[in-house]
């Protein structure tokens, strides 16, 4: 087993195997609402602050001067109005020397509101340094029971010089953190990611991002695969919608030629064939002088009747001279 030790996000190291301190001193110690009177000191045991009638719970941010130490706050919830007290007690590393930081707390009328609490901590949000005591976590080899989570492959991982059992994300090539189980100082067990570049450590917990690129990460081969198979269909329907198009365009070419062919050959079949017309010719009118030739019998100019010889001779006279 690798025991490692924690301190908020700064470092990481190999529990040490030395004699356990014995400082049960703060080196920091902020309240809100509110200001401790007097100003805090390591060596000031007692302090008083003033807070307004509508705060019920006094916030306090107490660091140990021994990062191993242990800190425990009391009494600084649910407030009474008149004097309330708060104890801030300091367990040293060796777990039998003991501090304890009184706090005596007035809530009355006119004293700092919740919301200038508010407005506090927004002031002081900009350059406020980040930090927490110290905690181990002791390596263990997760049983049958404990489920893998998903998206990792089991690793050996090199912790300051141990080789210890981790998993590293599989679709990570660069490996950045990793992650280990262990158990924590109250005896839980759970995952922890581990920070390879900052050498920190941290509750492993699986965040949306991180869900949500594993996700993806396990529809991407079957993504690929359905873009290859449209890219491919793609390109049959191409290839088939080129070669209808050529067989179209032949088809006419052909047409064309044949239409053009029938047509020539229709004119070079009877290239001097006259082509008769439609209006009827005319019967050839006879000479003036097959009209006079022509014998008429005088019989048939004669009438039934009692004509005179004088008529008879200018009915044959105007005959003759048709």
């Amino acid at each position: 087993m690798v025991e490692i030790t924690h301190s908020g996000s700064s470092t990481v190291t190999i529990a040490s195997q030395n004699a356990a301190s014995t400082n049960a001193q703060l080196s920091s110690l902020q309240v809100s609402p509110g200001t401790l009177t007097p100003e805090f000191s390591s060596d000031i045991t007692a302090y008083d602050v003033i807070v307004g009638t509508d705060v019920n719970t006094l916030a306090i941010n107490a660091i140990a001067a021994d990062q191993n130490a242990k800190v425990t706050v009391t009494g600084n919830d649910s407030l009474n109005m008149g004097e309330n007290n708060v104890a801030v007690v300091v367990t040293a590393p060796d777990g039998a020397t003991q501090a304890t930081y009184n706090i005596k707390v007035t809530k009355q009328e006119g004293g700092p509101s919740a919301d200038d609490a508010l407005t506090n901590t927004e002031t002081r949000n900009e350059g406020v340094k980040l930090s927490s005591k110290e905690k181990t976590i002791t390596i263990m080899n997760p049983g049958s029971d404990v489920t893998i989570p998903t998206g990792f492959a089991e690793s050996t991982i090199d912790i300051d010089g141990h080789q210890v059992k981790g998993w590293v994300w599989k679709q990570d090539t660069e490996h950045k953190y990793c992650i280990v189980y262990g158990m924590n100082d109250a005896g839980e067990l759970n995952f922890y990611r581990y920070d390879l570049q900052e050498k920190t450590i941290q509750r492993y917990f699986a965040d949306p991002v991180e869900a949500e690129l594993q996700a993806n990460a396990e529809k991407y081969p079957e993504l690929v695969q359905k873009y290859d198979s449209l890219v491919t269909q793609y390109n049959h329907m191409f290839i088939l919608c080129c070669a209808l198009g050529v067989s179209v365009l032949a088809l006419l070419v052909f047409i064309i030629v044949v239409l053009s062919n029938g047509r020539n050959g229709h004119k070079t079949d009877s290239p001097h064939k006259k082509i008769p017309s439609a209006t009827p010719e005319k019967e050839p009118q006879p000479e003036k002088d097959d009209v006079m030739d022509e014998t008429i019998p005088i019989k048939t100019l004669r009438h039934k009747s009692t004509v005179s010889p004088q008529e008879s001779d200018m009915e044959l006279t105007k005959v003759i001279t048709k």
